[in-house]
């Protein structure tokens, strides 16, 4: 019913805790917020639906969900590219980060880019499926501060409704779930393109920072040593 008829139901065994109440995760960001970085993330689909997403970085390492594209039986060049570049020019996206499963699609798009003069690059995403999701659900997770690393705006509805039904399959009663399992794969459009986006940025950043602390903590030691 879901993949055919686009029907969404809540299940139990949630990949993630999303929260739509109030002071949960679906909000605008507020007005005058300026992104460090605009990001977004793409996962190509025909029979299924394919899905864009676009993320607004602000300086405290938060990520702000403001649109995206959601549709079945799109044609690559008749809608699934036009409608990322007016995504790319609506919210000035950097960088999109799409399923490297289809690497033609993305020469398509980085070449429909350059054609309409558009500085933002298509890159092939990181599709490690567990860290991307431990990058997801510690975005989503409250902060010290009573905030969130990750908000959703109201106007996202289709990546709102495969939160509340983005599961891992059922376990016989008493039964432990193996932390190597991965999702159903159904209703996970919107967030295989979350977590494309998300986690490819936000690993890449850690990584350069952990070289970054490595090299001041060799600098520092040769400093004493000296």
């Amino acid at each position: 019913a879901q993949e055919i008829e686009g029907l969404f139901v809540a299940f139990e065994g949630l990949v993630y805790t999303f929260e739509a109440a109030q002071d949960g995760h679906v909000r605008m960001p507020p007005p005058g917020t300026d992104f460090a970085r605009v990001i977004g993330g793409v996962d190509w689909g025909y029979t299924n639906p394919a899905a864009a997403v676009v993320f607004g970085l602000d300086g405290d390492r938060r990520a702000w969900q403001m649109g995206e594209f959601y549709r079945r039986r799109a044609g690559l060049a008749e809608v699934i590219v036009p409608e990322i570049l007016e995504l790319t020019r609506r919210f000035k996206v950097q960088v999109w980060y799409c399923g490297p499963d289809e690497p033609e699609h993305i020469i398509a798009l980085n070449a429909a880019l350059a054609r309409v003069g558009l500085a933002a690059r298509a890159r092939a995403a990181d599709n490690a499926i567990i860290p991307g999701i431990q990058t997801v659900a510690g975005l989503l997770a409250r902060r010290t501060d009573g905030t969130r690393g990750l908000y959703v705006s109201p106007v996202c509805v289709n990546t709102i409704a495969e939160y509340g039904s983005y599961q891992y399959p059922a376990l016989p009663d008493g039964a432990r779930r193996d932390p190597a399992e991965h999702p159903v794969k159904q209703g996970d459009h919107a967030m295989d393109a979350t977590r494309y986006a998300l986690h490819t940025e936000l690993a890449q950043y850690a990584r350069t920072e952990a070289y970054l602390d490595e090299m001041r903590r060799r600098m520092r030691r040769g400093g004493t040593a000296r």
